[in-house]
């Protein structure tokens, strides 16, 4: 029924009140006027001044009070037509929560004799010589008809009197006639830290059965943490495909070996004649070096296609720094010749023969005897893979490429 003029928010909250004043107006003569929140955090404010008074009537959009929080003041204008029957919290009060009763709204027709403004207490009297009976209260629900809850003597859970309570649960207090300081007297509560829920309200009211609430609260406790104290580790039994066919086969206890990927290759090359074998062999070694540092920096996949991208490559790459093979080598001299000199260059590009035979001038060499102007060799490449990088056979088979260019 309200609208204040200070936020859309509070327009917002004012519409859902107007909206349950509408509907239920019609079922009772006399509706309950809250204190209006003025923000979404707003749990308490103050009465500046009323601008109507008690039996004078108001119609949409006239000003009906000033509310004070704590930051500003606030212009509380009507939404309909009505006139205030009583007022519950007069000027200048201080401390007034959301949601309460502060005063009592009737429509412009109704004749002030005869409405009847209801208990905002809910009191309840007992006889001093009999033992405590539940009064049955009658409230006036939205359709019109009537229901009857008993009021018991108080929850067993005493409920957080700070509490601010959700949305859905002050529409169901009031659309039920219900203050807060009787829900929180009178509701046992099931939310967390003694919240009231909506739960609790139908409870109370009867709408749900009585123990539906606590049966709710009291899942969620169970399952709040869960006890792992009699977790058993299951043993899994081998599949039929994974028994053994013969007991002969394996031996109990015994892994199976996982045999070593080991790629071998004989490469045969020449050189010159007058090439030291040591000399040869540390050129070799220091080319196999080279030759395995470019394995295994080259990329696998194709650098010159469209798709191709260093960084998303280096993403998929397992442990980049890792070696993914093992060079062995053996360097065999197949058939030893006597050398006239020894060059000193340790390229082995540099030391390997042309491949053509040349004939020695005898005159040019001081007359001595022709000799044989190179030698043959056999590298014999062992390569063993780390299988466990799936790109270790391609490296491996890149080093090979490159060790196959020492025949040319």
């Amino acid at each position: 029924m309200l609208r204040a003029s200070a936020s859309r928010s509070v327009l917002l909250r004012s519409i859902l009140i107007k909206n349950q004043f509408h509907s239920s107006a019609r079922a009772s003569a006399v509706q309950p006027f809250l204190m209006p929140a003025m923000s979404p955090t707003m749990e308490k404010g103050g009465i500046v001044e009323w601008a109507v008074k008690v039996g004078e009537p108001f119609s949409a959009g006239d000003l009906l009070l000033n509310v004070e929080t704590d930051k500003s003041q606030i212009d509380v204008e009507a939404l309909d037509d009505g006139k205030i029957v009583k007022i519950l919290e007069n000027d200048g009060a201080k401390d007034v929560a959301v949601g309460k009763t502060i005063a009592f709204i009737a429509d412009v027709n109704d004749d002030m004799n005869t409405i009847v403004i209801p208990d905002v207490n809910g009191t309840t009297t007992k006889s001093p010589d009999t033992e405590p009976v539940t009064t049955p209260k009658v409230v006036k629900a939205v359709n019109g008809s009537t229901q009857t809850f008993k009021s018991t003597d108080g929850p067993k859970l005493k409920a957080d009197n700070n509490q601010t309570m959700y949305p859905s649960v002050l529409l169901e207090l009031e659309m039920n006639g219900i203050s807060k300081k009787e829900a929180i007297k009178n509701i046992e509560p099931t939310g967390r830290n003694g919240r009231i829920l909506k739960g609790d309200v139908l409870s109370y009211l009867g709408k749900i059965p009585k123990d539906s609430a606590q049966k709710i609260a009291s899942y969620i406790k169970d399952f709040e943490k869960l006890d792992l104290k009699n977790i058993e580790i299951k043993t899994l039994e081998p599949s039929e495909d994974e028994k053994p066919s013969s007991t002969a086969d394996t031996v109990k206890g015994e892994q199976p070996i996982k045999e070593d990927i080991i790629l071998s290759e004989n490469i045969v090359f020449h050189v010159k004649q007058n090439v030291d074998y040591e000399q040869l062999r540390k050129s070799l070694r220091s080319y196999i070096d080279s030759a395995y540092h470019k394995a295994h920096r080259e990329s696998s996949s194709n650098i010159y296609s469209e798709l191709y991208d260093d960084a998303f490559e280096s993403l998929l790459t397992q442990d980049e720094s890792k070696a993914r093979f093992k060079v062995n080598f053996e360097l065999i001299k197949v058939e030893t010749e006597q050398a006239y000199a020894q060059p000193h260059s340790n390229d082995i590009f540099d030391l390997l023969s042309n491949n053509s035979h040349k004939t020695v001038d005898l005159e040019a060499n001081d007359n001595r005897n022709t000799a044989p102007t190179e030698s043959e060799y056999l590298v014999s490449l062992s390569v063993k893979l780390e299988d466990q990088y799936s790109d270790a056979l391609d490296k491996a088979e890149l080093f090979m490429s490159l060790m196959r260019q020492l025949q040319f």
